[in-house]
């Protein structure tokens, strides 16, 4: 399954990333703020990162996408 997540650097959300990842699904997500140690966690398990939201990241489509609740939703990404 190819999972989108917004606000992926946050403990939680990070926490969730990894564990998908580990279940073998292809995770990717982005962040208003994306930096160490988040960001190198993240990405030594081959999570591709991406700074900010832009309605772009979510192609191609993935099957899921999880919007943290940090996220404003006021951001162009729904």
């Amino acid at each position: 399954m190819r999972i989108h997540i917004l606000g992926i650097c946050g403990t939680f959300m990070g926490g969730l990333a990894m564990l998908a990842r580990s279940l073998g699904h292809e995770v990717t997500g982005s962040d208003a703020n994306v930096y160490p140690p988040m960001s190198t966690l993240l990405e030594n398990q081959g999570i591709d990162l991406i700074q900010g939201y832009d309605p772009s990241q979510l192609e191609p489509r993935p099957d899921l996408v999880i919007i943290g609740n940090a996220h404003d939703s006021r951001q162009p990404v729904r």
